[in-house]
C-alpha cells in the first residue's frame, strides 16, 4: 500500500475531485467575466475533465477495493469464529483455513519456519 491507508487514499482522491470541480467553476466564472478566448477555455476545460475522470476512476477503484477488503475480512472473521467453536482441533488438512489464516511462510536454512498470520501474528517453529 505504500504506507498510506486505503481511507487516506480515498480521502486524497476525493480531495482531488473537489479541487478539480472548484478549478472548473473558477474557469467558468473567469470565462463569463473576462471573456477568456474560447480556444483557451476549451483546452483548460478538457484538461480539467480528463483530470476529473482519472480522479473519479481512482476513487471508484479504491472504494471497490475497500468494499472487497471489508467483505473478505468479514468472511475471515466468521470462519475464525467457526474454528474457535470447534469441539476439537482440526486434524486434517484444510486448504481454506490455510489460505484465510496464513499470509506468508519463510523456511530458513536452519530448518526453522516462520509463519505470518493475518493480523501480523508470527510463530517460528524449529
Amino acid at each position: 500500500m505504500g504506507g498510506l491507508t486505503l481511507d487516506t487514499k480515498i480521502a486524497a482522491a476525493q480531495e482531488e475531485i473537489d479541487t478539480v470541480v472548484e478549478m472548473n467553476k473558477a474557469l467558468i466564472r473567469e470565462h463569463a467575466v473576462t471573456g477568456v478566448p474560447q480556444e483557451e477555455f476549451d483546452q483548460k476545460a478538457a484538461a480539467y475533465d480528463e483530470r476529473f475522470r482519472k480522479a473519479d476512476a481512482k476513487l471508484n477503484r479504491l472504494k471497490a477495493e475497500k468494499q472487497d477488503r471489508l467483505m473478505r475480512a468479514c468472511g475471515v472473521k466468521k470462519y475464525v469464529e467457526n474454528l474457535r467453536g470447534q469441539a476439537r482441533p482440526i486434524d486434517v488438512w484444510n486448504e481454506q483455513a490455510w489460505c484465510l489464516l496464513v499470509t506468508q511462510v519463510t523456511v530458513h536454512v536452519d530448518g526453522s519456519a516462520e509463519f505470518i498470520f493475518r493480523g501480523e501474528n508470527r510463530i517460528t517453529v524449529k
